[in-house]
């Protein structure tokens, strides 16, 4: 869960610079993230290539 907030928030700081919002809800066993930003853009889905590959 640590890596899934750390790449969520990272996106959304990269393409706003307003505040984001950061929400951690655990309910029944289970841990639901949301990284909610101010930006009309939705994200779009992409494939990853060997150089989107972080040391």
């Amino acid at each position: 869960m640590e890596l899934l907030v750390g790449e969520l928030v990272a996106n959304s700081l990269q393409h706003t610079q307003e505040m984001i919002r950061l929400t951690l809800f655990f309910e029944d066993g289970l841990l639901r993230c949301e990284v909610e930003d101010p930006s009309a853009v939705w994200c779009r889905p992409g494939h990853a290539t060997a150089n989107d590959a972080r040391p």
